[in-house]
């Protein structure tokens, strides 16, 4: 009797011992969670202070940087510039010299931008460039000086239909990416 009487005392002391660490478990673990969250949402809104305060800060010249180069990238899109350059009578050599001065001009007018964007964005709108001028002449490779304005015109529309993306598309989303993540 008196050994039966001990286990249930031993048992009884192991239940309020698993009692009190079950108990400071639950306690530990909704205090932890509880705090996460709370320093979770202090950081959420600290980030959200200093972005409203660098908005207030965004001068003219940095909005009209993201507006110009989104134009720059719809401007030497390979088929908008087929629409806007291509005539009547034109050979290939002939518009295959105006895409890729185009390229460059818009470019150049626009390199200042490059001030007030990051590098990270700068490189996409270059690499851009850069792309869009190799894609002009691998598709006047595959002409014949002397062809019509219109087949190169073609080869060059042929070629954007099977990249998934083409460089220009690239650039504007890395530039409207990066446009929201610092003003919106």
């Amino acid at each position: 009797m008196v050994g039966y009487k001990r286990c249930i005392r031993t048992m009884e002391w192991i239940k309020d011992i698993l009692i009190i660490v079950l108990t400071g478990a639950i306690i530990f673990a909704t205090v932890y969670f509880l705090m996460k969250q709370f320093f979770d949402n202090q950081e959420k809104l600290k980030r959200l202070e200093l972005r409203k305060e660098y908005s207030k800060n965004i001068s003219p010249q940095q909005m009209q940087a993201y507006e110009r180069l989104i134009l720059l990238m719809e401007r030497i899109h390979p088929e908008n510039m087929v629409m806007r350059l291509q005539q009547p009578g034109m050979n290939a050599r002939n518009l295959q010299t105006q895409l890729l001065k185009s390229v460059r001009q818009e470019f150049e007018h626009n390199m200042a931008q490059q001030l007030y964007i990051s590098s990270e964005a700068w490189a996409l709108v270059k690499r851009s460039k850069e792309e869009t001028v190799r894609l002009v002449n691998l598709a006047a490779s595959q002409c014949k000086s002397d062809d019509e304005a219109m087949e190169l015109s073609k080869n060059l529309l042929n070629m954007t239909t099977q990249l998934e993306r083409l460089p220009t598309e690239v650039a504007l989303e890395g530039i409207k990416k990066e446009f929201r993540s610092r003003f919106a």
